[in-house]
């Protein structure tokens, strides 16, 4: 369950990475959208 966790935290810290890197400097929008990234990321590791 602590791999779980550990990897969709770090998924999700790797999409905002990510968004920011393409350009995305709104943070009220990249942090939603790493949210939704790492929720699904979770969905797929279940």
């Amino acid at each position: 369950m602590a791999l779980l966790v550990a990897l969709t935290g770090g998924f999700g810290l790797l999409a905002s990475f990510t968004l920011l890197r393409l350009g995305l400097d709104s943070m009220a929008l990249r942090y939603p959208l790493a949210l939704a990234f790492a929720y699904l990321f979770f969905l797929f590791l279940i």
